[in-house]
Order: structure tokens, then C-alpha cells, then sequence
């Protein structure tokens, strides 16, 4: 096991355990607990601490612990259940409560920018996981909802409080749906109130299915053509196209076919920002030419799903 570096908080021949909350940042109070519980025993101290997750990243499992430290399960739960004594004869932090607080209405956010507005207002003194977070508070006998994990994009994991998370996941499955169709423009399908516009683009970009134009202002299907991929890549197989041709037949296809105002026939900008994407395809000012395989096509039973979404085709539409 590599050496783990343990902050030293220790009171030699200290008191007894007062029946206050520890002062100071949530990571300090915690340490200032386990050093009065175990004043004289160093090596549980830094056990507890990997337990709760103050040192080494994520808290450490039953079984970890009892490997490392040559301990049955059952004795790392005691020592557990020993410090969660003394936690509720003390009480939480102040500053736990607070983060706590803060935590069950977390918006849409990335976890580290969270961690950093905690170390900004004073309530961390080093970064924690939010897993350690969760750890303590139940440490002190303090309810924490579990974030949701909407997925990671760039190695950064973005999260809400559980009372958001369906709205936001009601959004991007209209999104998955509406995409099957043709590209989308997002003003058109706006993020709930909950999502920052500046984090619209990346919790898409967490879905797989889904890929988002350069400035963040257009989504399409990345996994498999959409209705409309497949009417460009029809015309574009006869020659190359002219943009105002492949938009016109994408229109005439889907005119009137939805009267449901969230779906609207792609604007040009939206159909080039979507082509100047796709690999399979190369656009010479106005000129769109098939140049390579294009993705897999939607398949039978999709376009029954769509076709019962969209509803009856209106006379005269193709």
C-alpha cells in the first residue's frame, strides 16, 4: 500500500469529547473529530480518513480497507460506527450543514466547478469529492441526496440535484427523437430553465447519439442517419447538389407533416452546419458533394416510429 499523507491535527492528553460541533471547513472539522477520537492511534485515523475520502480521492470500500490494514470487515465497520458515535454526540458543522444545503439544489454544473465554488466561499479548505461530501454528512447523521451523473464530456462530470435531473432528461430525449428527423436548431427545442445556455452544448454532448455544431447552436444524430441524412444522400448519389436543392426536397418531405410546433423543417443554416460536419459529404461554397460511405440508415423500425409520431402525411406532401 503506498504511504498515504494524513493531516496532523493532534491534542495530547486533550479532553474529553465536547458536546459541540468541530469549527472550520468541512475537511478540518471532520480531521479535528477523528484526531479526538483516536488521539493516540495514528494508523486509524488515516484509515477512517480514506473511509470518509478525506485523502486519496473517492472513499475506500469495507474490503479495501481491511486489505490494506490487515482488518476483518467487521472491525472496520466498528471503528466506522465508533466515529459515528462521537459525530452525532457533537453535531455537524456549520459549515456542513451549509454545503449540504447548498448541494439538494445544485443546478445543472460541472462537479469540479462545484468544488471550487466551496474552496472559494470557505467551506472546504482542500478539494473533495463529492462522494467524500456525501460520506461525511452522513458521517454527522445528515440527509444528502445522491447528484445525478448526466455524463462526462472532456474528462469533467456534469451533475444536478435529483429534483432537476427529469426535466433534463425529458430534454434530451425529445432531442434523441426530434434528431431521427433532421438537424435541429436548439432555439427551436430550448434547454429547460434549470441548464445554463453555456452548458446546453456540453450536456449533449455526453449523449453519444447526439453531436453539436461548432458554436453549440445546432444537434443532430451521430450514431446513424437522420430522416433527413437520408434524403441528402438519395439526391446526392444521382450528383453533386446544390444546397437550396437538398433543403427544398427536406422541406417538401416533412411539410406539414407536424403539428406539433416543437419540430420545425431544418433553416439553411442549420442543414450547412449539419453537412459541413458529416465526413461523407463535401460542400464547395454552394455545391454539396457525396464524397465517401455515409453512417448506417435509419432502419424499418424506425421510421415506423416516426411515421406514427409525425402522424398522417397531409395531401400532397411527398
Amino acid at each position: 500500500m503506498a504511504p498515504v499523507s494524513v493531516r496532523v491535527y493532534r491534542w495530547r492528553n486533550q479532553p474529553p469529547l465536547p458536546a459541540t460541533p468541530p469549527p472550520g471547513p468541512v475537511d478540518i472539522a471532520t480531521w479535528r473529530l477523528l484526531w479526538r477520537v483516536y488521539a493516540i492511534r495514528p494508523r486509524r485515523v488515516e484509515m477512517m480518513a480514506r473511509r470518509l475520502g478525506l485523502v486519496g480521492g473517492a472513499p475506500a470500500s469495507l474490503e479495501q480497507l481491511g486489505r490494506d490494514y490487515q482488518l476483518s470487515r467487521t472491525r472496520v465497520m466498528q471503528a466506522h460506527a465508533t466515529l459515528a458515535r462521537a459525530a452525532g454526540r457533537v453535531g455537524a458543522p456549520v459549515t456542513l450543514r451549509t454545503t449540504v444545503e447548498r448541494l439538494v439544489v445544485q443546478p445543472v454544473q460541472f462537479e469540479d466547478d462545484v468544488v471550487t465554488g466551496l474552496l472559494a466561499d470557505g467551506l472546504l479548505a482542500e478539494p473533495l469529492s463529492l462522494e467524500a461530501l456525501t460520506r461525511v454528512a452522513a458521517l454527522f447523521g445528515l440527509p444528502v441526496p445522491v447528484l445525478e451523473n448526466l455524463g462526462v464530456v472532456g474528462g469533467r462530470r456534469l451533475i444536478c440535484a435529483p429534483e432537476l435531473a427529469p426535466a433534463v432528461r425529458r430534454w434530451r430525449s425529445q432531442l434523441v427523437v426530434a434528431t431521427m428527423i433532421l438537424p435541429v436548431r436548439l432555439a427551436d427545442l430550448p434547454a429547460p430553465a434549470q441548464v445554463p445556455y453555456n452548458l446546453a452544448a456540453p450536456l449533449l454532448a455526453g449523449d453519444s447519439r447526439l453531436e453539436c455544431s461548432s458554436d453549440g447552436a445546432v444537434v443532430w444524430r451521430r450514431d446513424r442517419l437522420s430522416s433527413a441524412g437520408d434524403i441528402v444522400v438519395s439526391l446526392l448519389a444521382s450528383g453533386p447538389q446544390p444546397v437550396s436543392a437538398l433543403l427544398e426536397a427536406i422541406q417538401l418531405r416533412y411539410a406539414n407533416r407536424f403539428a406539433v410546433g416543437d419540430f420545425k423543417p431544418p433553416s439553411e443554416d442549420a442543414l450547412r452546419a449539419y453537412l459541413a460536419a458529416q465526413p461523407w459529404v463535401t460542400a464547395d461554397g454552394d455545391l454539396v458533394t457525396l464524397t465517401g460511405p455515409a453512417p448506417t440508415p435509419l432502419r424499418r423500425v424506425d421510421r415506423v416510429f416516426l411515421d406514427a409520431f409525425a402522424g398522417p402525411k397531409a395531401p400532397g406532401s411527398a
